[in-house]
């Protein structure tokens, strides 16, 4: 029988513990074992201390099933314990016999190379598992496998992440078919030769022809009777829009995003591209047009705005800019407050706004992601700005605390210089694992943003690799 040894780093436990513990079953006529280390147990007991949630209780998950796992079994990882369909091992023990490798220190990182490097050296076929460059290189330096810790939902690349919609050319002759306010899709289908739809999906649709006509805009509308999907000709769809400066220059994606952003019946949107495309103040825009206003059926839209964003940790200390969590927060409530003196017109009401936002009965109240974990709020309009830097689990967490009559929009920069989180990455993080979780639900939309609306200059900047 094949076997194969895996060593999994703290860090992967801190993604997604249960998923990784149940991550290396086998394929029929191969047998695999997680190589599980007093280092990680060590480095997993330091974290659960953290004052940041989405560390400390990872990490405490993961201790509590390592625990049940050993207790439930009878016997020692020292032996070796069955469940989860695979072995769970630690060869610790035989430490002494570890081989050095040149410029080794005393760390996590480069014991489990060493325990690598000593299970390759008696025969057996092992792998290190981790999100961290650094034993991720050393493995490679020294030979010995190692593998990035993926997620079921991470994209193959960049150009892989979902966009929520499609630009189609069709033949000249088909563009009269498509003058209509709806059809089915079947007949959709059958112009534009897809193979099938998303849910709450939009299609820019052109001729193939030069000059052929104006460009169509379609919706894949799932709320129709009966549950079936029809597309529905949004091209004259005029958005309320409260900000000044995009009042007069929307571009057709953040139309389609603004469409989605007042569609009462999808309740989750995301909003995913680059800085200067308008994720934030679209956001917030729509938001505060639908605060204490009736709905088509004369209920309330929602009662107040929360607009949350998670805080990096690095090392012992929260972020980069020194202080606490409200210093590090005040640069990016400025932008907010920013985007607000855009949106509201009285300045009277923007002040009250700004000096109740601190309360959890003011119109826009701002937080830091994790306070937020805690609420559940039927009726919030609940934006998380930053996504990119949310990792799986903190997003299940969050993700799961809005109540009924509630939307939640994820705001997400998926460029690289963007993710401060060493767990994610542009192909791997909250707003991948919730967008591509959700393209096929019908009260999930997301739009991705490519046009830049800054400066011509930032523009420039932008595009520069």
């Amino acid at each position: 029988m094949d076997e194969e040894f895996f060593i999994p780093d703290t860090n992967c436990f801190i993604y997604d513990p249960e998923g990784l513990l149940k991550s290396f079953r086998p394929k029929e006529g191969k047998k695999n074992y997680v190589v599980l280390s007093t280092w990680v147990f060590n480095e997993l007991d330091s974290l659960k201390l953290l004052d940041d949630p989405s560390v400390s209780g990872p990490a405490r998950s993961s201790l509590g099933l390592i625990r049940d796992i050993i207790r439930d079994s009878g016997s020692s990882l020292a032996k070796g314990i069955e469940a989860n369909g695979v072995t769970y091992i630690s060869f610790d023990q035989f430490h002494r016999e570890f081989p050095n490798f040149s410029g080794s220190k005393n760390t996590t990182d480069h014991y489990l190379v060493k325990l690598g490097m000593y299970l390759k050296k008696i025969g057996k076929k092992t792998t290190l598992i981790t999100q961290d460059t650094t034993p991720y290189a050393i493995a490679s330096i020294v030979g010995l496998e190692a593998e990035l810790w993926k997620d079921a939902l991470e994209v193959a690349s960049e150009d892989d992440v979902y966009k929520g919609w499609r630009k189609l050319k069709v033949p000249q002759n088909q563009i009269k078919s498509l003058n209509t306010k709806k059809m089915t899709l079947d007949n959709f289908l059958s112009i534009t030769n897809l193979e099938g739809v998303h849910p709450n999906e939009y299609f820019f649709i052109s001729s193939d022809e030069e000059g052929g006509g104006s460009m169509q805009i379609f919706y894949a509308n799932p709320f129709f009777s009966g549950g079936q999907t029809k597309l529905e000709n949004i091209t004259d769809f005029k958005p309320i829009v409260a900000t000044r400066q995009i009042k007069d220059s929307l571009t057709l994606k953040q139309k389609v995003a603004l469409h989605a952003l007042h569609n009462p019946y999808i309740s989750n949107v995301n909003l995913l591209g680059p800085a200067g495309t308008g994720k934030t103040i679209l956001a917030l825009d729509a938001g505060y047009k639908q605060i204490d206003t009736e709905g088509e059926d004369g209920s309330q839209n929602y009662r107040n705005i929360l607009v949350t964003r998670p805080i990096i940790p690095v090392g012992d200390s929260v972020g980069y800019i020194p202080g606490g969590i409200e210093e590090k927060m005040a640069p990016w409530m400025s932008a907010i407050w920013d985007n607000l003196d855009q949106i509201v017109d009285d300045s009277t009401e923007l002040t009250r706004i700004i000096e109740r936002s601190g309360r959890s009965n003011g119109t826009v109240v701002v937080q830091e992601l994790a306070k937020a974990r805690g609420r559940s709020i039927p009726g919030l309009y609940w934006i998380i700005d930053d996504a990119q830097n949310t990792t799986k689990r903190e997003m299940k967490l969050i993700g799961t605390r809005p109540a009924e009559g509630s939307k939640l929009i994820i705001a997400a920069d998926l460029s690289r210089d963007q993710i401060d989180n060493s767990s994610c990455s542009p192909t791997s993080n909250g707003a991948i694992w919730i967008s591509e979780g959700l393209k096929n639900d019908e009260e999930s939309a997301t739009i991705y943003l490519d046009e830049i609306k800054r400066s011509s200059l930032a523009r420039k900047i932008a595009e520069l690799r």
